[in-house]
């Protein structure tokens, strides 16, 4: 399911961005469209709470994370609450028949707790951060957070809330690489036609490519530094981005110092086309056949939730939120190649102008 969604998202973004043409300019419900995706992805990536389980939390004790805080749904008794101030029995959506406690660490008192319990009487699940006790079947309740919300994110153990930067820094990964990709499409049509508009198209994609690809590489070092311990730990990965930048760094200073049209626009593509070469090197083979930190290594068997071939190893709603902001960007790349182009053609015409 996850993958007709991608594949139903990506192949429109692309139709609505290549149309009517990449050299006129983009049609009034195109840039509402794309506005308004990536405004309802970032909005559902980053304002409901990710909501986990007590088989969650079960989990995470298993694996010897007591501490852990999880947001949990709860479904309580509300007879045993009425009875007790500072406990009362739950069952939860897995079936599992808990008593849940007021926890140390709370600022909760007794009774502020039994108050809270009480004013939620008439909610059917309420929401709590819960953590494991040293006792069996016993969690602490840290603080209660109110009714279930109408929308929510399923926990992904291991990754918990650092999981919201996937909806940006794997899209932007892909716009890069589709950026390079049509740079190098565009650079082998010059070398075919001669047609400059060609070059002028690969150097806006190859531009707006380097500025995601430089933003997909500061979103993952922010996300390795909360879930590595640093911003840099010399993963494969890491180093293939950083050399990717470095090459088609050297792509536009080449650019820049090369007189003449045609002999900067030969240049230039043939360069490109090795660079592009280099990056689905770099992007897809090298992260694969080194053992890294980054999933997908090949010391790793885990893919990541997003690529598993395993139906459980995202929900419903992660996947479409993902696709809506696979198509948002995609659509973004084409808003930015279509200025890029042409203020490059109207700076050629200036230029053109001026010599004449």
């Amino acid at each position: 399911m996850k993958f007709l969604l991608y594949i139903v998202f990506l192949g429109g973004a692309i139709a609505l961005g290549m149309f009517p043409s990449l050299r006129k300019p983009r049609p009034a419900f195109t840039k509402i469209i794309t506005i308004a995706l990536i405004s309802i992805v970032v909005v559902l990536a980053l304002y409901p709470p990710t909501i986990g389980t007590i088989a969650d939390v079960v989990r995470a004790k298993a694996a010897h994370l007591e501490n852990q805080k999880l947001n949990v749904v709860l479904q309580p008794d509300w007879n045993t609450v009425k009875q007790t101030n500072n406990a009362f029995s739950a069952t939860t959506y897995d079936g599992i028949a808990v008593t849940a406690q007021l926890g140390e660490s709370s600022l909760y008192s007794s009774n502020d707790l039994f108050l809270a319990l009480q004013s939620l009487q008439s909610e059917q699940n309420i929401l709590a951060q819960v953590h494991a006790t040293d006792s069996a079947n016993v969690y602490a309740i840290d603080k209660i957070i109110g009714a279930k919300p109408a929308i929510w994110l399923p926990y992904i153990p291991a990754l918990e809330e650092r999981a919201r930067i996937m909806y940006f820094h794997v899209p932007m990964s892909w716009v890069a690489f589709l950026a390079y990709f049509v740079t190098l499409i565009c650079s082998i049509q010059y070398l075919r036609t001669k047609n400059l508009d060609w070059e002028i198209q690969a150097a806006s994609s190859a531009a707006i490519g380097t500025l995601f690809c430089a933003l997909a590489y500061i979103t993952g070092s922010v996300w390795a530094k909360f879930n590595w311990g640093k911003f840099y730990s010399g993963d494969p990965r890491e180093i293939s981005v950083l050399i990717l930048l470095l090459i088609y760094g050297a792509y536009f200073v080449l650019r820049g110092s090369v007189d003449g049209n045609e002999r900067r626009a030969r240049l230039t593509s043939v360069y490109a086309i090795l660079g592009c070469v280099a990056a689905m090197f770099l992007m897809f083979i090298v992260p694969r056949i080194m053992q890294g930190l980054h999933p997908g290594s090949s010391d790793d068997k885990n893919i990541g939730p997003l690529a598993s071939m395993d139906k459980d190893a995202i929900d419903l709603t992660k996947a479409v939120i993902f696709s809506m902001s696979l198509g948002g960007f995609t659509l973004l790349y084409f808003w930015l190649l279509n200025l890029g182009i042409r203020l490059r053609m109207i700076e050629e015409k200036v230029l053109h102008h001026e010599a004449v």
